[in-house]
């Protein structure tokens, strides 16, 4: 597996199957994304959707260990995931503060931080919601608020 970015992302010939199960996930999976497309992957209920996505982003192989075979698999080396439960992205209470821990990871100087803060929140849409509490906020409210942090933290693709 080879992982660069700003060449776009390439599987070829992906298999890939849970222990334990006899079904494969992925039998003979092929595609390319280039740098800057934008794809939308759809299908079923336990079609794979979650699992490329962590294989992309290399959840898989670094976190979860599923065995998977490729004759070509390049991946960036930055990626970012919204998940569909943001509360499990979250460790601050307040929206600025979730946002500032997105920065301060990237070592952003804190003299720019509320600059950027705000910027990030009216690019998702919550330019009002700054010192907000995160329980507070509707669970689409939290959406923008997980791709606002993402966007902070500057990965190549966003999945």
């Amino acid at each position: 597996m080879r992982s660069k970015d700003n060449i776009g992302i390439t599987v070829e010939n992906l298999r890939l199957k849970y222990p334990g199960t006899s079904r494969k996930q992925f039998d003979k999976l092929s595609f390319r994304i280039e740098p800057g497309e934008k794809i939308l992957i759809v299908g079923p209920s336990g079609c794979g959707k979650s699992t490329l996505l962590q294989l992309l982003s290399s959840i898989i192989p670094r976190s979860y260990s599923v065995p998977f075979k490729a004759d070509e698999l390049v991946l960036p080396t930055s990626t970012g995931v919204v998940f569909q439960d943001p509360d499990s992205q979250f460790c601050m209470n307040l929206v600025c503060e979730e946002v500032a821990f997105s920065l301060e990871n990237n070592r952003v100087p804190a003299d720019e931080m509320d600059r950027i803060i705000l910027e990030l929140l009216r690019t998702v849409g919550l330019r009002n919601f700054k010192e907000q509490p995160i329980r507070t906020l509707s669970g689409g409210q939290k959406q923008r608020l997980a791709i606002a942090c993402l966007l902070a933290s500057s990965p190549f693709y966003v999945f």
